[in-house]
């Protein structure tokens, strides 16, 4: 197997500080096995470039395709009362690609 760091990914909730998170994402293109289900997720294999974004959260379209696409990222998204996506930054070697400031 081989995994690829891809990105850091910090999810903040100022209104929900317990659900904060720090996720670190990998790529790989080999792998053993199939995916299996599991209580949070039934996998789906999908075409890079036709992802379903309108069934994930609302912060993957400005970071996903981009890690998809061999990319490096740190981002940080902080999210409102309603989980409604508040600010992002979006860093790729210490250069800031995007921000909703």
């Amino acid at each position: 197997l081989v995994f690829e760091k891809a990105g850091r990914l910090e999810f903040l909730f100022p209104h929900k500080p317990h659900w904060n998170q720090e996720v670190h994402v990998y790529t790989s293109t080999q792998w053993q096995g199939e995916p299996t289900n599991s209580d949070e997720i039934t996998p789906q294999w999908f075409n890079k470039n036709n992802l379903p974004f309108s069934e994930m959260w609302s912060d993957a379209p400005y970071w996903l395709p981009n890690i998809l696409s061999g990319e490096t990222l740190n981002v940080t998204f902080s999210f409102t009362k309603d989980l409604g996506l508040e600010s992002y930054q979006i860093y790729k070697g210490g250069e800031l690609l995007a921000t909703s400031n």
